[in-house]
């Protein structure tokens, strides 16, 4: 972990807590039959990908942006989806953390795990998981109570064997073990400067039960922190490696050890970071990655000797060019890179607007107040914009 994280700062904590998150992507490598068939190919319903490819999932302090650990395996075969990766994470968690995970990363087995380690959980959930509610609190959040998924198929079970006998008797429909969580549900609404409007809803369950220590508006802000690992992914893959490129190297060994390499490298200009901003007292988003890169390549060769003011040089380059404060802005996300290099009309759409500002609104679960089924009724959205 890095030193720059150590004391709570209100962009690192959370009451307290230290903000994490967890998160994957894939790594494109080397096209070669051993990496082919050491790694797959990803791709969905258009065939497989050009290249193999390696998932990779890491857990990021938010603040920082430093990796706290990561783990990569296949993008094919048993295994190796994001859940599974995460759960090799695990043993980095302990009490003093929140968690922040997105809705791919849920199961009732991995929630459990994460939650045996101490940590404080922040997860968002799909809109089809069902939530019982035992208690609405005065935050607009609520308790709610989630079965235990082996309780559940075994009752279904019995059921089904005493219907087939014939049984006279009601079905069991008793409570089920399981675990308490606390849901807070929101809509997110993203104004544009142009004026379209996008509205999207968010379900978030949590172990922090408290709503008067953490109340439900301060937990859904916090929620959109998890941003920090995709810009850290982003940094790995097209500041350090360049844009659309992939591993050099053509054996799986090579391919492991090259992005070990990456992720080292990413790491030492994280200290770098860290340690410029907290010489300053600045928080480290203000300093440019770009900036951080340049400055280490350019004090790459120094001498043991002459270290202590290479580093004094590089806080000083990356202080002079701060990242400047900026509104709230929008950025479309590409979900999948266009495989045709001839321009049309889907591949590229109409600029959209940049700056954009965002409102929350809390709401109980089960409540679906501001939807419309009417699609004439819609508000103007722009493809790709993101909730």
């Amino acid at each position: 972990m890095l030193g720059a994280v150590a004391g709570p700062a209100a962009w690192s904590h959370l009451g307290g807590l230290l903000v994490v998150a967890v998160d994957g992507t894939a790594i494109d490598a080397c096209d070669s039959p051993a990496n082919a068939a050491a790694f797959g190919r990803g791709g969905g319903g258009g065939g497989p990908a050009a290249n193999p490819a390696l998932r990779l999932v890491v857990l990021l302090a938010c603040g920082t942006r430093g990796v706290l650990d990561a783990a990569f395996g296949p993008v094919r075969g048993k295994g190796t989806g994001e859940q599974a990766l995460a759960g090799r994470l695990l043993g980095r968690l302990h009490a003093g953390m929140v968690v922040l995970a997105d809705r791919n990363f849920y199961s009732y087995a991995l929630w459990n795990a994460a939650a045996a380690t101490q940590a404080d959980l922040l997860w968002r959930v799909k809109s089809g998981m069902h939530l019982a509610v035992l208690a609405e609190l005065p935050d607009g959040s609520a308790l709610a109570h989630v079965n235990d998924p082996a309780a559940v198929h075994a009752r279904l079970r019995r059921n089904g064997r005493r219907r087939r006998r014939g049984s006279r008797l009601p079905p069991e429909s008793g409570p089920l073990p399981g675990i308490t969580v606390r849901v807070i549900q929101f809509w997110l609404t993203i104004t544009t400067a142009d004026g379209a409007v996008r509205t999207e809803r968010y379900r978030l369950i949590t172990t922090l039960l408290d709503h008067r220590r953490y109340p439900a508006a301060e937990l859904a802000a916090c929620y959109a922190r998890r941003w920090a690992i995709e810009t850290g992914f982003r940094e790995i893959k097209a500041c350090l490696r360049g844009p659309g490129r992939a591993l050099r190297a053509r054996t799986p060994e090579l391919a492991r050890q090259e992005l070990w390499a990456y992720l080292a490298i990413y790491q030492a200009i994280r200290v770098l970071i860290a340690r410029a901003a907290a010489g300053a007292g600045l928080d480290p988003g203000r300093i440019s990655f770009t900036a951080a890169l340049h400055a280490a390549q350019r004090t790459a060769g120094t001498g043991p000797g002459a270290l202590h003011q290479a580093l004094d040089a590089a806080d000083t380059e990356m202080l002079d060019c701060l990242v400047p404060l900026r509104e709230g802005r929008i950025w479309p996300r590409a979900v999948k890179q266009t495989r045709s290099p001839c321009k049309s009309r889907r591949s590229c759409p109409g600029p959209i607007s940049q700056h954009a500002s965002y409102t929350i609104t809390i709401t109980l679960p089960g409540q679906t107040a501001g939807t419309t089924t009417d699609q004439a009724k819609q508000p103007a959205q722009h493809t790709g914009n993101p909730p």
